[in-house]
């Protein structure tokens, strides 16, 4: 898979930095509301080593640009889009900028593109057009575009940063006349200096699609309200971003940098306008370009259908695809996106085709094979599953979904070391990946630690409350220390996150076998089945909970159902031999 995140461990992020051009400690009334909004918008998507290819940063770039001109106070003449830029055309204008802006102007700087973390240096980087894998003096570090933007005197800065260094950076009217007339509150978040950062939250590679950047472009476009701080915008994108992504969005004040409260706000036209198509063309020599005749190109119909699937109408994603595809019959990433959304409706074989296709007109196309590694695991295939996400690797050896995926592929052969080894290199990669903690806690429970267990679920919980799983795991844990009480707690909260969670209701059915409520079981276990027809646990229990009951015929009826779907599960094969002895036993 090609991600922003040149092979290394980094996570698309936005950066908030309001840099206020007067020295620290001067007194706020020095801001006057009174400027003008500049924006620097730079994609990388074109790259002097061909390896580093991205399709999408340079499209967004031009997406974003249109988006600020046409809804939001940005003046055309004071935008300035760069694609495929060097490192010295970059710093070039970040240095124009000097001159062209004002103590009372607010300025955006949007990348996206290629980024990388250096460990040793503690250092993030952007990846310009000239950038070298193995040689560092065409990267443009943090510090270098820090330094630029504090000799940039403006009001404040907003740096927005569709690239993979996460913590990199850390800890009518005029739009002038406007923030006159909002209110006080507005006005404080106005003139006092900002320092904040937003970021997804994650050192885990982010697609050449990037989610965050989707939900950043569809609350921008949805807003209307007449003036919207970015702290307000992260908040309105972050649970959407957790929800379609591997990524917890985080924001916050950069430590020790000045900051007194205040925000960039973005401020609405009083009527919405078309934006100038920018003249830049990053499409490929494939795509129809007709502009106003009503002709939808590749482009855009492929952003459609990723706006379809990450709104989970599966089906008319499915329909955008095949006509990007009908288009372009070697567009690799149309058929790995289709084959998404055939796997997200359970169209297993359909799936299988597209991420086949993709594999064969992009073969170091790393996102197919985790996919149909995926697909593999649904269809009962997790020796063939871990061959594919063995190939993302080797094509992304910072992949930290493929390590967390091919853990639990080993899992499921209950090849525990393996498994142990792959899931805790998906957290060495990234400390605050939430799946790979989650469920390297479920193989300790399985090996037998279940306070060991208890750390990974606690750590997960800590990063995102929010999130279903943990907390339901966590409480089979404590059901395992014979802490009931705590476990059913811990099981409840899961429910509450997630009302339809087959793997809370299953476990709830185990607490109900220790509590010697084999009726109440039996309910519980056949919830987790009525939500998830082949969930494989939930029926082996239920199939216990029958043979307790010497209801043979039904225990028999769950372990059959178990073995068509995966002929060789030697725990459903042990399970029906001994219901069928204990079935002779009883006669």
């Amino acid at each position: 898979m090609k991600t922003r995140c040149a092979f290394l461990k980094f996570s698309a992020l936005l950066l908030v930095i309001g840099f206020q051009g007067a020295l620290f400690g001067q007194a706020s009334d020095a801001i006057k509301p009174t400027g003008d909004f500049h924006a620097l918008i730079v994609g990388e998507s074109q790259y002097d080593n061909p390896r580093l290819a991205l399709d999408r940063p340079a499209k967004d770039a031009q997406k974003f640009r249109d988006l600020i001109i046409s809804k939001y106070t940005f003046d055309e003449k004071n935008v300035q889009l760069l694609l495929n830029p060097s490192r010295q055309q970059i710093i070039a204008e970040l240095f124009n900028l000097r001159k062209k802006i004002t103590a009372n102007d607010n300025l955006l700087i949007f990348y996206a593109g290629h980024g990388f973390w250096d460990d040793q240096a503690n250092q993030g980087y952007w990846w310009p057009r000239d950038a070298a894998i193995d040689e560092p003096s065409n990267w443009l570090s943090n510090s270098d575009l820090k330094e630029q933007i504090r000799g940039i005197k403006s009001a404040h800065t907003l740096l927005v940063s569709d690239a993979c260094f996460s913590g990199g950076i850390f800890k009518t009217r005029s739009a002038a006349e406007a923030i006159k007339s909002a209110s006080l509150n507005i006005q404080m978040l106005y003139k006092m200096p900002s320092r904040r950062a937003m970021t997804s939250g994650t050192l885990t590679a982010v697609p050449d699609e990037s989610v965050f950047f989707t939900y950043l472009v569809k609350r921008l476009n949805e807003n209307t309200n007449r003036y919207l701080p970015s702290q307000e915008l992260f908040s309105s994108l972050k649970q959407a971003v957790i929800n379609n992504s591997m990524v917890v969005p985080q924001d916050g004040v950069i430590a020790d940098a000045g900051d007194e409260g205040g925000d960039f706000i973005f401020v609405l036209r009083n009527s919405v306008t078309t934006a100038p198509v920018a003249k830049a063309n990053t499409h490929g020599a494939n795509t129809t370009i007709i502009r106003g005749v009503g002709v939808e190109t590749g482009d855009e119909l492929f952003d459609r259908g990723l706006e379809n699937l990450n709104n989970k109408k599966f089906d008319e994603a499915y329909s955008d695809f095949t006509k990007v595809i009908a288009q372009d019959p070697q567009n690799a990433k149309a058929y790995n996106a289709r084959g998404r959304a055939s796997l997200a409706v359970k169209r297993y074989n359909k799936a299988v085709e597209d991420f086949d296709k993709a594999i064969e007109l992009k073969p170091d196309f790393s996102w197919p094979w985790l996919m149909r590694g995926l697909t593999k695991m649904e269809l009962g295939k997790p020796v063939e599953a871990i061959a594919d996400y063995s190939k993302a690797i080797e094509i992304s050896p910072r992949y930290t979904n493929a390590y967390n995926n091919r853990g639990v592929a080993q899992m499921r052969l209950k090849k525990y070391d393996e498994s142990l080894a792959d899931l805790s290199e998906a957290i060495r990669l990234d400390a605050r990946y939430v799946l790979a903690l989650d469920n390297r806690g479920i193989l300790k429970i399985k090996m037998g630690k279940p306070d060991e267990a208890l750390v990974d679920f606690n750590k997960a919980i800590e990063i995102n409350p929010k999130f279903a799983g943990p907390h339901a795991d966590k409480g089979m844990a404590e059901i395992n220390l014979d802490k009931l009480t705590e476990g059913e707690v811990d099981i409840l909260k899961a429910l509450e996150l997630e009302p339809e969670m087959p793997r809370a209701y299953n476990y709830r059915g185990l607490l109900e076998i220790r509590k010697n409520n084999l009726e109440t079981a039996l309910v519980y276990f056949s919830k987790a089945i009525e939500i998830s027809a082949k969930y494989t646990e939930a029926h082996l229990n239920r199939a216990k909970a029958y043979m307790a009951k010497k209801d043979f015929t039904s225990a028999l009826r769950d372990v059959n159902i178990v073995l068509e779907q995966f002929p060789t599960n030697s725990d459903a094969a042990q399970l029906k031999a001994e219901i069928q002895k204990a079935n002779r036993l009883s006669r």
